[in-house]
């Protein structure tokens, strides 16, 4: 599932601070109820949905409801329905803590330094700037 964060975030040519809310609010969903599942048929749906309620809640300027139900397929009208039954299933607990922003930044960056950088050869660096092309290019093929 963070493959598909960061390969869906690198699409659409975001920035970071929305990224940690997004765990943030699956985990929640997951907690407040156990018997929701996350499997290969709605993943892609319900990271979409969470990448749009977050960079809503996070960011002054965001893409309109259209443009994501567009890279989902779906009827704007659909999309609009996903994004009501996410809130919801959050309890309308959109709100992040520092702390819990913390907590999560650092949970993410240790799965992605031990998922990809270590089972990938580090790459070469040019001037002292390390090339991600190579790492990238893995995780989002």
């Amino acid at each position: 599932m963070m493959g598909m964060l960061y390969c869906i975030a690198k699409a659409l040519g975001e920035t970071n601070p929305w990224f940690v809310p997004i765990l943030v609010y699956l985990d929640r969903i997951c907690i407040n109820h156990p018997n929701f599942v996350i499997s290969e048929k709605n993943i892609r749906r319900l990271c979409v949905v969470a990448i749009w309620v977050s960079d809503k809640m996070f960011d002054d300027f965001y893409i309109a409801n259209c443009c994501y139900a567009e890279l989902l397929g779906i009827p704007n009208q659909h999309f609009n329905y996903l994004e009501r039954v996410f809130v919801q299933l959050l309890q309308y607990d959109l709100n992040v803590t520092q702390e819990e922003y913390k907590a999560y930044w650092s949970h993410m960056r240790d799965f992605i330094l031990d998922t990809f950088w270590k089972s990938t050869p580090v790459p070469e660096t040019r001037g002292g700037v390390v090339e991600t092309v190579q790492v990238e290019n893995e995780i989002c093929n």
